[in-house]
């Protein structure tokens, strides 16, 4: 039989994955953002130094 305390500890154990989820996440949308300028940043310096011809 599932008891009150089981079922506060399930919710206490999703809670505790999805506050994990959100860290990582956060970790990933910075590790993405940092690629996105050095990629654009790169893109713009290859235009400025590209050959005319």
């Amino acid at each position: 039989m599932t008891t009150y305390t089981d079922t506060d500890a399930a919710l206490a154990d999703a809670e505790a994955d999805l506050t994990g989820f959100a860290k990582v996440s956060d970790v990933v949308d910075d590790v993405v953002a940092e690629i996105v300028v050095d990629v654009v940043a790169d893109a713009a310096v290859a235009s400025l130094t590209r050959s005319p011809m």
